[in-house]
């Protein structure tokens, strides 16, 4: 079993990591998210990383995320968020 400090300082490394690539923060995050099932933060996560790569003219990237983000928004009935995604495409 680790240790309370290993698994902080496991924390801390991935949090640098993240505030020196955004992607690296978009993948933690997503990461979280799914390891304690919170799948609305999951779609809203995706759909900001999708707005992100879009920025960055990762088009086919951003679009996959922005449908993934879709489907679980779909699925949990928010069809606000479901305007708002498809929207921003």
């Amino acid at each position: 079993m680790r240790s309370r400090s290993a698994a902080a300082s496991d924390g801390r490394a991935a949090a640098d990591a993240a505030a020196a690539d955004p992607r690296a923060c978009f993948s933690e995050s997503l990461r979280v998210f799914k390891e304690i099932n919170a799948e609305g933060e999951q779609a809203c996560t995706l759909r900001a990383w999708a707005e992100f790569e879009l920025q960055q003219g990762q088009t086919d990237e951003g679009r996959k995320r922005a449908k993934a983000a879709r489907d679980i928004f779909l699925r949990l009935g928010t069809a606000s968020e479901v305007e708002r995604t498809d929207a921003m495409l």
